[in-house]
């Protein structure tokens, strides 16, 4: 089997070129998933179908509040019950699917 290393753009391009799923995540909520990733210990494969399914990327807390009926003020509250990467300099952030 052969492996590749991927930076930040290609793991970029990899959502980009795809039909299906270039809309799925913000630049920015890209850039983090990529940091995220990198960051583990452990190598793994890119499957942009299973990070699409994994991860949602909010706008702010009010849409995440909406789409799982609750009334959380801030991320922290979110973070108690899963995942949450907040996206630098913005309100929006990546909640891990549970």
């Amino acid at each position: 089997m052969i492996y590749t290393n991927l930076d930040k753009y290609d793991f970029r391009l990899a959502f980009l070129n795809s039909e299906t799923y270039k809309n799925q995540f913000s630049l920015d909520a890209l850039d983090e998933l990529f940091e995220f990733y990198d960051s583990q210990e452990e190598s793994i494969n890119l499957d942009i179908v299973a990070i699409s399914c994994d991860w949602i990327e909010y706008e702010n807390i009010s849409d995440y509040n909406s789409d799982y009926s609750q009334s959380f003020e801030c991320w922290d509250d979110v973070a108690e019950k899963t995942l949450v990467l907040q996206l630098y300099g913005s309100d929006a952030a990546l909640v891990l699917a549970y």
